[in-house]
C-alpha cells in the first residue's frame, strides 16, 4: 500500500511521509529492522497490558493449557517456562476464546486474538508502522522453518518446509547459534523489505527431526493441493503437537541399554570356589571371542600349570547391532584363587549367568552376593560392567588393529544403511526413499544429522564423513 503525501511516515518518526522519507533515499535494512524490532517490544507490552485489562486474569492459564495442547498435569505454568519465546506471541495474536473448548464463560472477546481486539480497539490512536505490524502479524502462522543459509549476526536465509517458500530474515543474536539444516519453529513477518521473527522456538530442532515435518506436509497435502499461510494456520494444533513432541524428546534422556535392550544395571556376583582349575575348565566353553589354550595362555598358573587366577570374556557369536562384529560380550568371569567374580550389565544377564554357574558348577561354586549399580548412582571412578575408563579407551584406540576395526565398522554401519528399513522413512530404505521427492528430501535431512553429531575423534570423524559421502554418491545425492 502506497503511503500518502501527508499521512504519518511508516518509519515511525511521527513526521509526515512528505517531510520525512518521501524524498530521500530508502533507509538501510538494518536501521528499519531496529525500528521494527523496538516498535514491536514496545506493541507486546501495550498488547500483555490490554489483554490483562480486556481478557481478565484467567485468559494466560486458558491459553497456557490450549497452547500445551491440553496436558495432563494440572499446572500448566511450570511446563510453559522453556516454551515462553514462542507461546507469548501466539496468545497475542493466535489464541482465541472458545467457551465451549474453554468449558468456562468468561466476558472477553470471542474467536478474536488480542492483538485483533486491540487493534479495533484503539485503531485512531495507533500510527501506521503498528498498525501494519499488528496487520501482518495476524496474516502470517507459526510453521517449521528450515535454516538455508546463515549471515552470524546479522541473519539467515529460511525455507517454510510446510509451503515451500524461501525469505530473507533479520534477526541478529537468533543467527549467531544457527547452522544451515538446522530447523525452527517461528512466525516471519515482512514490512516493506525487512523480514523479522515474531515468536521462535527455544531450541533448535536438528535436521533427523525433518521427515516428521515432511509427513505432517503430506497429510496437509491429502487435503489442499497448494499450501498456503490459511492452510498453516488451520493445523496450528498440530503443528504445536508435533513441535512439543520433538522438544519432549529432544529433552529427555535416553534410556541407558545394553545391546540387547535391556536396561543399563551393573550386577556384580560373588562366589566362593573350591577349585581354581575346576571352575576354569567349566566356564571356559562360555567364551566364544578366544578358545581354551589362548584364555590358559593368559591365565596364572601354579607349579603344576593348573589355573589359579584367570579372566573369561563371556560371549555369544554375532551381534545385533553391527554385522561387522563377529560376537557379542555379555560379560566378564574373573578367578582368582578362591573367589570368583561374575560381572554384567543387566538384570536378565545376572539371572542368565547365575544358571550357568548353578548347571556348570554346581556345588563347586558358592554364592555369596551380589552388587548392584544403575549408571546414576555410580560412584565417581567406577565405570560400567566390562567397560573401560576414559584414559583406557584413548590408550585403546591408539592401537592401528583396534582404529582398523573401528573403520571398518563404522564403513560397513554405512555401507548397510543403504537397504536398511528405517522408521524414520516409514520403514523404508534409503534407497527405496530417495525415489520420491519427499523422501529424497528426508534422506538428505538424516545424513546431514548423522554427518553434524560423528565421532569426535578427528580420524574416525574422517572415516565418518567418507562412508556418509560414498552414501550420497550411491544414491546420487550429490547431483544438482
Amino acid at each position: 500500500m502506497k503511503t500518502g503525501r501527508n499521512e504519518p511516515c511508516p518509519c515511525g518518526s511521527g513526521k509526515k511521509y512528505k517531510k520525512c522519507c518521501l524524498n530521500k533515499e530508502k533507509p538501510p535494512e538494518s536501521l528499519l529492522w531496529h525500528r521494527l524490532s523496538n516498535t514491536y517490544d514496545k506493541l507486546q507490552n501495550q498488547l500483555l497490558d490490554y489483554a490483562r485489562k480486556a481478557f481478565g486474569v484467567l485468559a494466560l492459564p486458558l491459553a497456557m493449557d490450549e497452547f500445551l495442547v491440553w496436558p495432563e498435569e494440572k499446572n500448566p505454568i511450570d511446563l510453559i517456562k522453556d516454551h515462553m519465546p514462542l507461546f507469548i506471541p501466539w496468545f497475542l495474536f493466535e489464541w482465541v476464546y472458545d467457551p465451549v473448548e474453554a468449558e468456562i464463560d468468561l466476558p472477553i472477546p470471542i474467536q478474536q486474538p488480542v492483538a485483533s481486539a486491540y487493534l479495533d480497539a484503539h485503531v485512531s490512536r495507533l500510527d501506521r508502522l503498528r498498525k501494519r505490524l499488528i496487520e501482518a502479524t495476524l496474516d502470517q502462522p507459526f510453521s517449521f522453518y528450515e535454516v538455508m543459509s546463515c549471515r552470524p549476526g546479522e541473519g539467515f536465509r529460511l525455507k517454510d518446509i510446510l509451503r515451500g517458500i524461501e525469505i530473507e530474515v533479520y534477526e541478529k543474536k537468533g543467527s549467531e547459534q544457527t547452522r544451515p539444516g538446522d530447523i525452527l519453529v517461528c512466525r516471519v513477518v515482512q514490512i516493506d523489505q525487512v523480514a523479522m521473527l515474531i515468536g521462535c522456538s527455544s531450541i533448535l530442532i536438528q535436521a533427523k527431526w525433518k521427515p516428521n515435518i515432511i509427513d505432517l506436509r503430506n497429510a496437509i497435502h491429502q487435503e489442499y493441493s497448494h499450501i498456503t499461510a490459511e492452510v498453516v494456520n488451520e493445523y496450528d494444533i498440530e503443528i504445536r503437537e508435533l513441535y512439543l513432541y520433538i522438544y519432549e524428546s529432544s529433552m529427555t534422556l535416553p534410556k541407558l541399554c545394553n545391546t540387547d535392550g535391556e536396561l543399563l544395571v551393573s550386577y556384580t556376583l560373588h562366589y566362593e570356589i573350591d577349585d581354581p582349575e575346576t571352575a576354569f575348565q567349566g566356564l571356559v566353553s562360555l567364551s566364544t571371542v578366544e578358545d581354551e589354550a589362548t584364555l590358559r595362555g593368559m591365565a596364572t598358573l601354579d607349579n603344576d600349570d593348573r589355573v589359579v587366577k584367570a579372566e573369561i570374556p563371556w560371549s555369544r557369536p554375532r551381534h545385533k547391532n553391527s554385522e561387522a562384529l563377529n560376537n557379542t560380550i555379555l560379560g566378564r568371569i574373573i578367578i582368582d584363587y578362591h573367589k570368583l567374580i561374575v560381572e554384567v550389565n543387566s538384570e536378565a544377564r545376572a539371572e542368565v549367568v547365575g544358571k550357568e554357574m548353578e548347571a556348570r558348577l554346581g556345588e563347586r561354586a558358592k554364592y555369596l552376593s551380589t552388587e548392584i549399580q544403575s549408571p546414576n548412582n555410580m560412584p565417581d571412578g567406577k565405570t560400567l560392567v566390562g567397560s573401560l575408563n576414559e584414559s583406557e579407551q584413548d590408550e585403546l584406540m591408539q592401537l592401528p588393529e583396534v582404529r582398523e576395526h573401528m573403520a571398518k565398522m563404522l564403513t560397513d554401519h554405512w555401507e548397510g544403511w543403504i537397504d536398511r528399513e528405517l522408521p524414520a522413512l516409514g520403514g523404508k530404505t534409503p534407497r527405496q526413499a530417495v525415489k520420491s521427492p519427499d523422501g529424497k528430501e528426508s534422506v538428505e535431512a538424516l545424513l546431514l544429522s548423522a554427518s553434524r553429531y560423528m565421532n569426535t575423534d578427528d580420524e574416525m570423524a574422517k572415516t565418518s564423513f567418507a562412508a556418509i559421502e560414498n552414501v550420497r554418491r550411491r544414491l546420487d545425492l550429490n547431483k544438482a
